[in-house]
């Protein structure tokens, strides 16, 4: 939460907190916004892995893009 940028809106995105791994589907207005979503990521020690699977531009020149994120539950998700 804290690593999305205001600029991307995410349209969906899955979790698997046993395996701790999800696939995030978002726009973006730029490539440039992209690369910085995914800085953002990388900065933040509870991601392992990010891969970028897909990105294109669509009819509305927005950026669509996909990742696949590998993250470690127990930095991630607060136990009450």
């Amino acid at each position: 939460e804290n690593a999305a940028k205001n600029e991307v809106r995410i349209v969906s995105m899955n979790v698997n907190t046993v395996e701790g791994k999800m696939s995030l589907e978002a726009m973006a207005p730029s490539y440039t916004l992209v690369a910085r979503q995914i800085a953002a990521l990388v900065a933040d020690d509870g991601f392992t892995d990010i891969q970028l699977t897909k990105a294109g531009v669509e009819t509305s020149n927005q950026i669509k893009f996909v990742l696949a994120i590998k993250f470690d539950p127990s930095k991630l998700i607060k136990k009450k």
